[in-house]
């Protein structure tokens, strides 16, 4: 896709969203497979559009309002994104890798199985994401970022660091956390049924009000000052 037909799309997609035109309906942006690598883009609203498949690896996306969009499959890895409105989206399978991400939100975000290793996450919201299946080894989460009621079911956050982190009635079942870093973590009322965090580090960590039940911890840990219960 040259320079020129994606700025058409663009343009056409505000047609979209604002119902201004003749034929709007037909003016979605569908940006399916496309190969948009090292993009830099800025104050674009693409809410609603479809980017599966595609990629948009070594990117930068400023302010772009992504909310609602469709990135299954969808490839930002190395990227940097700041500012940006995913909330809503549909980014199932999607990759994340080494990316950075700040200043975003993802509320209510489609995460399942999507790929997010050694990714940094600042001052982002993440609150009611399903990431289920996600691969989160590496993952950066200890600065300001919002993980209340995120579903972390059967996901990998091995070697993540959680630390100074509020998890506010987030689900572990099944997930693994593997030599994570989850010092001074509020952990209220979530749930680590059958998790395993086996080598993480849990110092000052109350377990008191969260589900441990078949939880996996028989390495060695920093359990000094945290507060454990099997419930």
């Amino acid at each position: 896709m040259t320079h020129e037909e994606l700025l058409k799309v663009l343009e056409n997609h505000q047609h979209f969203l604002k119902a201004d035109i003749d034929g709007w309906q037909n003016m979605r942006a569908c940006l399916n497979n496309e190969d948009l690598g090292g993009l830099k883009l800025s104050n674009v609203n693409l809410s609603y559009a479809s980017l599966r498949f595609t990629n948009l690896s070594s990117s930068e996306l400023t302010n772009v309002d992504l909310h609602h969009a469709d990135l299954t499959g969808t490839n930002l890895s190395n990227s940097t994104i700041d500012s940006c409105d995913l909330r809503g989206i549909k980014a199932s399978i999607a990759k994340f890798r080494n990316s950075k991400i700040s200043n975003t939100d993802l509320f209510c975000a489609f995460l399942c199985g999507s790929d997010f290793y050694q990714a940094i996450l600042t001052n982002t919201d993440m609150t009611d994401i399903d990431a289920t299946n996600g691969l989160f080894v590496g993952v950066d989460l200890s600065s300001n970022v919002v993980l209340t009621r995120a579903l972390f079911s059967k996901a990998d956050l091995s070697y993540a660091d959680l630390s100074n982190t509020i998890l506010l009635s987030t689900n572990f079942t099944n997930a693994c956390l593997k030599t994570t870093n989850l010092q001074d973590t509020k952990v209220d009322n979530s749930l680590f049924m059958n998790t395993d965090i086996r080598g993480a580090n849990i110092s000052n960590v109350d377990f008191s009000t969260a589900v441990t039940r078949g939880i996996k911890y028989n390495d060695a840990m920093l359990w000094q000052n945290s507060t454990f219960i099997n419930n």
